[in-house]
C-alpha cells in the first residue's frame, strides 16, 4: 500500500510539472487527452481445442467481453506521459458440446476478469529519446502470445504477461541514428480450472536489440540489426494416465542475431525494406525429455506498405524465421502474408488479411527422432475479414463504433495420427496436429475524447 501511494504522489508531482512553465525555460504549452473507454464484444469459436475433431471432440465456445478503461496522455514540448488500459469480465455464455462431461467443470468457472495496463514516459529532444513503458495484461487468448494464431492450446488457458522497455534513440550526425532497447518479459500461467488440462510452462525473458542507421539518400537507407537475449521455461506438468501427473524441466536458450537491412521510399506513403542474416541458438538447462541440439539458421525478413489517409492502407510481409516460445517443440517457418483496407469514407470501412505458412518441425534438432517418423510439416492459413462503422466522430477521432469480424485458420500437417506417422514401439498417443477453426466477433467501442488544450 505504501508503494502505491508513492507511486501516486509521484505521478502527481510528474503532472504539476508537465503543467507548469520550468524556472528556468521558457513557459511551454501543454496538453492533453483522455478517452474514457467502454467496450462490449461478442466471440465465437467453433473449436476451442485447435485439434483434429476425429480424434477429440470438437467444442464450441461462445463468450461476451464487457471492458471499461481509460487513456489519457499528458504532454509538452519535450516530455509525454501515458497511462491507460482497460479492466474487464469476460463470461463464458454458451457450449453447444457437453463441456462438463469432457472437461469435468462447469462453464461459468472459465469466466475471468481481463486486464490490460500501460504506462509510458518519453523525454524528447531533436536529437536524442527515452521510452520507458510498462504492459500488464491478461486474457485468455494465447495466440496473442504465441507465435502461431492456431495451436494445441487455444483459447482455454489463462495467463497474465507482463512487458517492460526501455528504449534510448539519437542522433550521431546528419545521417545515423541509433537505437538501443531492452525488454524483460514474464508470461505466468494459473493452474487450469479442470484437472485434465495440464498449463503451458510459465517463461521469462531477457532481450536487448540495437539498431544502427545510415541515411545513403533522400529516400533509402541502410542498418545493421543486432539483438539477443534469454528464454527460460519453469517445469511442466504432463499428464501420465489414472490421473497422475509429473513435473518435467524443459530446455532454456540463448539466441543471438544479426541482420543487414535496406529501406527505400518510393513515396512518402509507399516504402519497402528488406533484411536478412543469422541466428544462433544455444541451449542450456536440462530438459528431461529432449536433448535439443545447438545451431544456426538464416533469418530473411521483407515488407511493403503503402496507404493514402482515409483512403486506402495495404501491406505486404514475408520471412523465414524460427518460433521463440516453444516449450522443447521449436519449429522453423517461412510465410508470407498480405492486408488490404479501404476507406468508404470517413467513417466507414472494410478490411481483409490473409497469409500462408509452412512450420518445419526438425525431428534431428528437436530429438524427436524417437516419436516421429518423419519432420513434421504444417501448412497454415489465416483469414480475416471484417467491416467497422464509426457512428460518431469529432476532432477527426471516432467516438462510437460498430465492428463486426470473421475469422478462418486452417492446418493440415503430415502428422495425421496414423500409425505410420510415428516410429515404431512409440507407446504415447498417436496425435493429428489437423484442425479447421472459425471465429467470429461483434464489438461496440464507446470512446469519447476529453482534450485539454490543443487538440491536435
Amino acid at each position: 500500500m505504501q508503494s502505491h501511494k508513492n507511486l501516486f504522489k509521484l505521478v502527481m508531482i510528474f503532472f504539476i510539472l508537465m503543467l507548469t512553465p520550468g524556472l528556468n525555460r521558457p513557459a511551454q504549452a501543454a496538453s492533453a487527452k483522455f478517452i474514457p473507454k467502454l467496450f462490449i464484444g461478442y466471440n465465437y469459436n467453433d473449436n476451442v481445442d485447435s485439434v483434429d475433431d476425429k480424434y477429440l471432440t470438437q467444442l464450441e465456445m461462445q463468450w461476451v467481453d464487457y471492458l471499461l478503461g481509460m487513456d489519457g496522455n499528458i504532454k509538452s514540448q519535450y516530455y509525454s506521459f501515458t497511462l491507460g488500459g482497460w479492466a474487464g469480465y469476460s463470461q463464458y455464455v454458451n457450449a453447444s458440446t457437453e463441456l462438463e462431461d469432457v472437461l469435468n467443470v462447469k462453464l461459468r468457472r472459465f469466466d475471468y476478469y481481463n486486464l490490460s495496463l500501460y504506462g509510458g514516459f518519453q523525454y524528447l529532444r531533436p536529437s536524442f529519446a527515452i521510452d520507458l513503458s510498462d504492459t500488464i495484461k491478461q486474457d485468455r487468448r494465447i495466440a496473442d502470445i504465441f507465435e502461431t494464431a492456431i495451436s494445441e492450446f487455444s483459447e482455454i488457458y489463462l495467463y497474465t504477461d507482463n512487458v517492460a522497455t526501455a528504449e534510448v534513440r539519437f542522433n550521431a550526425g546528419q545521417r545515423s541514428t541509433f537505437l538501443f532497447r531492452y525488454d524483460y518479459e514474464t508470461i505466468t500461467f494459473p493452474e487450469p480450472e479442470s484437472d485434465y488440462l495440464a498449463a503451458p510452462a510459465d517463461v521469462y525473458r531477457h532481450s536487448g536489440f540495437a539498431r544502427i542507421d545510415y541515411q545513403v539518400s533522400p529516400k533509402a537507407k541502410i542498418a545493421l540489426d543486432l539483438q539477443g537475449g534469454q528464454w527460460g521455461y519453469s517445469a511442466v506438468k504432463v499428464p501420465v494416465g489414472g490421473g497422475r501427473w509429473v513435473e518435467r524441466d524443459l530446455a532454456d536458450y540463448n539466441y543471438y542475431q544479426a541482420l543487414l537491412a535496406f529501406e527505400y521510399n518510393f513515396t512518402p506513403r509507399s516504402s519497402i525494406e528488406l533484411s536478412g542474416g543469422a541466428e544462433q541458438r544455444q541451449y542450456f538447462g536440462e530438459s528431461e525429455q529432449r536433448d535439443l541440439m545447438d545451431h544456426i539458421l538464416p533469418v530473411g525478413r521483407i515488407s511493403f506498405y503503402s496507404g493514402e489517409k482515409y483512403r486506402y492502407s495495404l501491406s505486404a510481409s514475408g520471412e523465414y524465421a524460427e518460433s521463440h516460445y516453444g516449450q522443447d517443440q521449436f519449429f522453423t517457418y517461412g510465410q508470407g502474408g498480405a492486408a488490404f483496407t479501404y476507406y468508404f469514407g470517413k467513417t466507414l470501412y472494410a478490411g481483409i488479411s490473409g497469409s500462408y505458412r509452412q512450420d518445419t518441425f526438425n525431428r534431428e534438432m528437436l530429438d524427436l527422432e524417437n516419436v516421429w517418423s518423419e519432420d513434421r510439416v504444417d501448412s497454415v492459413i489465416i483469414a480475416q475479414a471484417s467491416i467497422g462503422w464509426d457512428v460518431l466522430r469529432k476532432y477527426d477521432t471516432p467516438y462510437l463504433s460498430l465492428i463486426l469480424g470473421y475469422g478462418y485458420d486452417w492446418r493440415d500437417s503430415n502428422i495425421d495420427g496414423e500409425i505410420g506417422d510415428y516410429v515404431d514401439g512409440y507407446r504415447g498417443a498417436y496425435y493429428s496436429y489437423d484442425a479447421v477453426v472459425q471465429s467470429a466477433m461483434f464489438q461496440v467501442q464507446f470512446n469519447p475524447t476529453i482534450f485539454v488544450g490543443s487538440s491536435k
